[in-house]
């Protein structure tokens, strides 16, 4: 149609300028952007859109090009639609019309926000790129379903940090084994690029593997409503709020079961000094000083001491006036906790039935309390965290009637 009327009016075409997929409430668009510069170097003196919102949807924008640069530059402007022509200079009705064409882009904007939100309600994947570890099911492309190859290392993660291994260590054992990083693999399975085109694919990052193990929807559950845009016509997004997020659970299968999850979690927050090797001791992060409540380092032996030990921090480095500088022999704290342990299981060991007779015990207390919830609401919650408590307990107990030595998950 352009072209017709380009003839019609005996205008010679320069170029044409084609912006598809970008969205009209912005200007910073890579055509758009070329056609300036073309009338800049004075290759363009008329423009030509199908109507007024081809050229945009910002009212402001709008205002700015067709009133201020295109005058100050000798351009013609022609929405020929809309019966637009800045030549003629009766053009009052495009300020209006301006106005309306940014209503709709905003009013489209509300609608596909609102769309967002029923999907995610409904525990619906609205990415566009699946979480690592998953594919979109074909038949659906809201859900997600494990994918074969990745969804075995995503379990590989948690495994190896429940093992006591750090996201370090994970890194240089992916590297070793050569497994691709997750843009990586998006890209060659999506036929972007062949594997000999890629920079360093195995060589993931520890913030990949610590956002995994703190992502609950390896536990099936739907997180959405992350991050939102600060308004239609601004990219930049602005993060929500964990607790207004949007979780559904239980919306597709699960790749880790929740004391996995919490677990892995529970250990990567703890801040852990490597040793030569890599790695971090089993008791890192655990020890607090006893007089100034202050972690406790370890020291590995030396010439001048034999014998590896934890000390405490802030005397280490504020000196004695900050507090006395004490420590402990790390193989003493490694039999003094092993062997209490060793109590622990022999004070704790039940058969299963005495273990379901006070299960149901605690249920029937519970229950009881429940009738008359409004009144004895503390001790309900007391009486709950109690029969939790217990449950957990000996159950972490069963796991471990003959242990020979302590490891890093039994710590924790």
């Amino acid at each position: 149609m352009l072209r017709r009327y380009a003839g019609e009016q005996g205008f010679q075409i320069y170029d044409e300028y084609v912006d598809d997929g970008y969205s009209g409430t912005s200007f910073d668009r890579p055509e758009f952007n070329r056609m300036l510069c073309d009338i800049e170097d004075g290759h363009v003196n008329v423009i030509l859109t199908k109507d007024l919102s081809r050229l945009g949807r910002n009212n402001a924008l709008v205002a700015h090009y067709t009133e201020i640069f295109f005058p100050e530059n000798d351009i013609r402007y022609i929405a020929v639609t809309d019966g637009i022509d800045t030549f003629r200079g009766d053009n009052e009705i495009m300020p209006f019309k301006s106005i309306v064409n940014e209503y709709y882009a905003k009013d489209i904007s509300k609608k596909i926000r609102s769309s967002f939100v029923i999907k995610s309600q409904n525990g619906e994947f609205i990415g566009s790129k699946p979480p690592y570890g998953y594919q979109k099911d074909q038949e659906n492309k809201n859900k997600l379903i494990p994918d074969e190859i990745t969804s075995v290392h995503a379990k590989e993660i948690f495994e190896m940090i429940v093992a006591g291994h750090s996201p370090y260590s994970i890194t240089k054992y992916f590297l070793k084994n050569k497994v691709l990083k997750p843009r990586n693999y998006d890209d060659i399975k999506e036929g972007r690029k062949f594997l000999e085109e890629l920079e360093n694919p195995f060589k993931w990052y520890e913030s990949s593997i610590v956002k995994i193990i703190k992502n609950p929807v390896y536990l099936g559950h739907m997180v959405n409503h992350k991050n939102v845009r600060r308004s239609y016509k601004i990219k930049k997004r602005i993060n929500i709020p964990n607790e207004n997020q949007i979780v559904v659970e239980n919306t597709h299968e699960a790749l880790v079961d929740e004391s996995t999850f919490e677990l892995a979690n529970k250990m990567v927050k703890v801040k852990k000094k490597r040793d030569k090797n890599g790695e971090a001791h089993i008791f890192t992060g655990l020890l607090k000083c006893g007089d100034c409540g202050k972690s406790m380092v370890y020291n590995t032996a030396s010439k001048s001491n034999p014998y590896s030990f934890y000390a405490c921090s802030n005397s280490k480095r504020n000196g004695k006036q900050a507090c006395s500088y004490h420590y402990t022999r790390y193989h003493h704290l490694y039999e003094v906790v092993l062997q209490d342990i060793r109590k622990q299981v022999k004070l704790s060991k039940i058969s299963d039935e005495r273990f379901m007779i006070l299960t149901k015990s605690y249920e029937k207390e519970q229950s009881d309390l429940k009738e008359t919830l409004e009144t004895l609401d503390e001790q309900l919650a007391e009486i709950e965290i109690q029969s939790l408590n217990s449950y957990q307990f000996t159950k972490l107990i069963k796991q471990y009637t003959e242990i020979t030595e302590l490891t890093a998950p039994l710590l924790k």
